[in-house]
């Protein structure tokens, strides 16, 4: 039986272990695999990879009545828990450090991903103003840093409406400093200006702009935020010759996921455009993909 304790956590996230918030809560215990076990689930994966019948990235359909269907939720019940995006899945195997694992705990990655939020934003948005997520989904990020930091000014941008009316509602219901808009990474609207001393950030979103996140990376270069930070799967990490690894760069092929980011930035910062402040992985994902990679930088 392993677990992760908070020198793994560190590690992981690239900070000394004073740095990680408490995690006396959470079960972080897991079952390392056999190599038949690990086999199987390569095999599963492989397999749902190859039926052809996973979604491919730009669905903007599939957001709108996943974000509806959160909205409704929240709306109805008024609990955050409704907000959790539904692609952090429960009961399902992980990955680790190029391994599957089994959790003890149903929702370890949800909690793992709890602890990472809670250090991430600690440790980089707390000297600014504002705040700005790209890409936010359900609001489940902003609503943890309204809390976090109640005297910021916070925005969250989406592609379809439902998202802007669940931040509008917990402006409402909570009085919170969120605003929400509409946003295109194809087309981005530069009438949504970042005022001076801004942090952006986008989590699991530009994975979706295939190789088409150019227009909102030079939207950034114009408006040049202090701080840019993006949480996304970076296929450019990933090992070929370990078979856990292939089995996500294959399904990050499947679904058109962004690719090329690295080079592209380190291209800017050679050109004085950008300096790159991190580039982590942190070795920890879900079945199909290792998502929580940190890439940041600031705008020069």
């Amino acid at each position: 039986m392993g677990k992760l304790r908070k020198k793994d956590l560190a590690r992981q996230f690239g900070t000394s272990v004073r740095n990680i918030p408490s995690i006396s809560e959470y079960d972080f215990r897991y079952e390392s695999l056999s190599p038949s076990e690990q086999a199987n689930i390569v095999a599963k994966v492989l397999r749902r990879i190859d039926s052809g019948t996973m979604s491919k990235t730009g669905s903007v359909s599939r957001w709108m009545r996943g974000w509806r269907e959160a909205f409704e939720e929240y709306d109805r019940t008024g609990q955050l828990s409704a907000l959790v995006p539904k692609y952090i899945r429960t009961r399902q195997a992980l990955r680790l450090n190029g391994q599957f694992i089994m959790p003890v705990d149903a929702e370890m990655e949800l909690n793992w991903y709890q602890v990472f939020r809670e250090w991430l934003f600690r440790e980089y948005f707390e000297p600014f103003d504002h705040i700005f997520e790209f890409g936010c989904g359900t609001g489940f990020n902003l609503a943890i840093l309204a809390q976090m930091y109640p005297d910021k000014q916070l925005y969250g941008t989406d592609w379809v409406q439902s998202s802007v009316d669940i931040l509008h509602l917990m402006e409402v219901r909570c009085d919170w400093n969120i605003k929400g808009s509409l946003f295109d990474f194809f087309t981005p609207n530069y009438d949504i200006v970042i005022p001076p001393n801004s942090a952006v950030f986008t989590i699991g979103a530009l994975e979706q702009t295939d190789t088409r996140y150019w227009s909102f990376i030079e939207y950034l270069l114009h408006m040049k935020p202090a701080l840019c930070v993006h949480i996304e799967p970076i296929i450019e990490w990933y090992d070929e010759s370990n078979l856990v690894d292939y089995t996500g760069i294959r399904h990050l092929r499947e679904r058109n996921y962004w690719s090329g980011f690295p080079a592209a930035m380190e291209k800017l910062e050679s050109r004085g455009l950008v300096k790159i402040i991190k580039k982590k992985r942190t070795g920890f994902g879900s079945l199909f993909i290792e998502g929580y990679s940190m890439f940041i930088y600031s705008v020069i």
